[in-house]
């Protein structure tokens, strides 16, 4: 009896130390310290492929098996975070995790920080950040499960394989974007327990950078997608988020024709036309003779002479209550207060000349 009790204590208490959480869910120890979870364990919510490898969920796992080559891109942006997850690669797979990259379109290290999965790379063997900086040692990871860690935090990356640092250097290129996971389209490739911790405020991608998923046409533009952006080249009309926004900071790029006459509205009418009379305006047109390119119209003129046509430009539009902050290539060009409208859908208009494009179109809530 004794010898029988002793064993069934000794079981007992090694069912308790090797208990683990359930998959794909937080600790109360994450919870508190504000983790989130990139992935569901059930569906691939909030991802979007590039590519042409085929994604799917098995057993609580994201899985990629043997054919095309692709990437899968959260939807989620970050500067400044923690990221946890695990990997599982066979003995032939190349894998990787991008880290601040763009978020729509073809991924590599000329746009984005790449830790690497792939143990036996000649030069930059798993954990390395792929250009940047070599794993400190070999480690062997095909054929099980490994944890990977990444910390990045300004220039500082910080990368972590089963515990153990593999990479901490500093980098310049990248600081801001979204988050990818690799296939090089040999072998299988399996990830679960993706979890984010910002230690700065996330960006939400509105754009997918394959579907109009989210928006509705207005009018007749004929927006559609093409190569991970979004274009118009004729009708006119506004396509629409089908989400209404009250405070937050939307930032896209934008790249217009000549002639082309756009702009972003905000907080706009959820159904129906979008004008001044309903909506904020944020002008993109260099030529208008009183609201150039980064003008509210109606609103605060913007006072330089901006110069935008033909061109990839960065707009930051802040609206928080009745403030209003238009940021156009790193320079604010309009600060003012307008208390008319409080929330509503964002715009991206056309107005039935040149070609206009749109891409990186991103959302953080303000309070």
């Amino acid at each position: 009896m004794r010898l029988e009790a002793s064993l069934a204590l000794c079981l007992l208490l090694g069912g308790v130390a090797l208990a683990k959480d359930p998959p794909n869910t937080l600790s109360k120890r994450e919870t508190k310290e504000g983790y989130q979870l990139l992935f569901d364990g059930t569906t691939l919510t909030g991802w979007a492929p590039r590519g042409k490898a085929v994604w799917s969920v098995k057993d609580g796992e994201i899985v990629v098996e043997a054919g095309q080559r692709g990437v899968l891109g959260s939807l989620v942006a970050a500067s400044d975070f923690r990221l946890k997850l695990e990997v599982w690669i066979d003995g032939v797979a190349n894998s990787g995790v991008f880290l601040r990259a763009p978020g729509s379109g073809a991924l590599g290290q000329q746009n984005a920080y790449e830790v690497n999965l792939y143990d036996a790379h000649p030069t930059w063997p798993t954990g390395s950040v792929n250009g940047v900086a070599k794993s400190r040692g070999k480690v062997k990871t095909s054929g099980r499960w490994s944890r990977i860690e990444v910390t990045a935090k300004g220039v500082r990356l910080q990368v972590k394989v089963n515990g153990k640092i593999a990479v901490k250097t500093k980098d310049t290129r990248h600081r801001e974007g979204c988050f990818g996971l690799q296939y090089n389209g040999q072998g299988v490739v399996k990830f679960r327990n993706l979890k984010l911790l910002p230690l700065a405020p996330t960006w939400r991608h509105i754009f997918d950078g394959r579907t109009l998923s989210g928006w509705a046409r207005r009018g007749d533009a004929n927006w559609k997608v093409a190569n991970g952006l979004l274009v118009a080249k004729s009708g006119s009309g506004v396509l629409a988020t089908k989400e209404s926004f009250s405070d937050f900071r939307l930032r896209l790029e934008f790249w217009i024709d000549d002639d082309a006459n756009s702009g972003v509205f905000l907080r706009a009418p959820t159904t129906g036309t979008i004008g001044q009379a309903n909506a904020y305006e944020v002008n993109l047109f260099d030529a208008h003779p009183k609201w150039p390119t980064g003008s509210v119209n109606g609103v605060a003129k913007n006072p330089h002479g901006p110069k935008t046509t033909r061109r990839w430009n960065t707009l930051e539009v802040l609206a928080q209550g009745a403030k209003l902050v238009v940021t156009l290539n790193g320079e604010a060009v309009v600060t003012t207060n307008d208390p008319k409208h409080s929330a509503g859908s964002l715009g991206l208009q056309y107005n039935g000349r040149g070609v206009v494009k749109f891409r990186n179109v991103r959302i953080q809530p303000v309070r």
